[in-house]
């Protein structure tokens, strides 16, 4: 699927799909938006999975601006026996915020095996001037099935995460890598979380590493906002951290009720 406007928006859970079906086999098929502007409202998504034998087809960006609020979401993953499909977005600026007013779905961008699956995450590389991610909205890479999440790999001028969240997690196979290259400025306020989480399901698998370059990272100490490298029965991820000056979070050995830097394994 191929997509090319001026300005695209898509509201009311509308959507730009590439599926494989349940009594399918094959891969979920690519989508491609180019536009000046790309606003996904209310339940929307662009989304590319496979419910069969296949792997998920990959989802690439190119905007100016792109918006994802209410819930809508951009998404590759695999429900069958197959890999989640790459998410590739470019644009000068990305705003992520929100869930659905019933709470049921989360805003954000997506690379998911689900817990009926069979495969590796997908990766998903973002390239922006601004990241804004707020009130819960997500980018996430899961394997809540059999497998390993997909690496995340951020490039941008400055990040906001104001009670929003990166996250990579895998209920049995290791955990992801998460790579923040920032310019600028790294903010996180209210709650917010950099985490990368391997074993949730207690069948091992070690934590992933994470990895930021910032000249600046500011959080609140009271706020507890954290970055985490966990794991369960494996072994904790590395955090590898290079900076001007870090405010307001502290580095632990386990989590605590404030802002936290942290590497651990139950």
């Amino acid at each position: 699927v191929k997509v090319a406007a001026d300005t695209i928006i898509l509201d009311r859970r509308g959507g730009i799909l590439g599926q494989v079906a349940s009594t399918g086999t094959g891969r979920g098929g690519d989508i491609t938006i180019q536009s000046r502007s790309l606003t996904l409202t209310n339940a929307a998504s662009v989304s590319s999975n496979t419910f069969g034998i296949g792997n998920g087809g990959n989802i690439t960006v190119a905007t100016g601006s792109l918006s994802v609020s209410g819930g809508s979401a951009i998404d590759a993953g695999t429900f069958g026996n197959g890999n989640g499909g790459n998410v590739r977005v470019t644009a000068n600026s990305i705003a992520l915020d929100g869930r659905t007013p019933d709470q049921q779905f989360v805003s954000g961008m997506f690379s998911q095996v689900f817990d009926t699956g069979n495969g590796l995450g997908g990766n998903i590389t973002v390239k922006t001037g601004s990241l804004t991610i707020t009130n819960e909205a997500t980018i996430s890479s899961s394997a809540f099935g059999n497998g390993s999440a997909g690496d995340l790999d951020i490039t941008a001028d400055s990040i906001l995460l104001d009670r929003g969240s990166i996250t990579a997690r895998a209920a049995s196979g290791n955990g992801a890598n998460i790579t923040l290259n920032v310019r600028d400025l790294l903010l996180l306020r209210h709650g917010s979380e950099i985490s990368t989480t391997a074993g949730t399901a207690q069948a091992g698998g070690d934590g992933g590493n994470i990895t930021i370059r910032s000249p600046f990272i500011i959080g609140v100490l009271g706020e507890n906002s954290d970055i985490t490298a966990n794991a369960f029965t494996g072994r904790g991820g590395n955090i590898d951290i290079t900076t001007n000056a870090i405010f307001g979070l502290q580095v632990q050995p386990k989590l605590t009720p404030f802002s936290d830097i942290t590497a651990s394994s139950q």
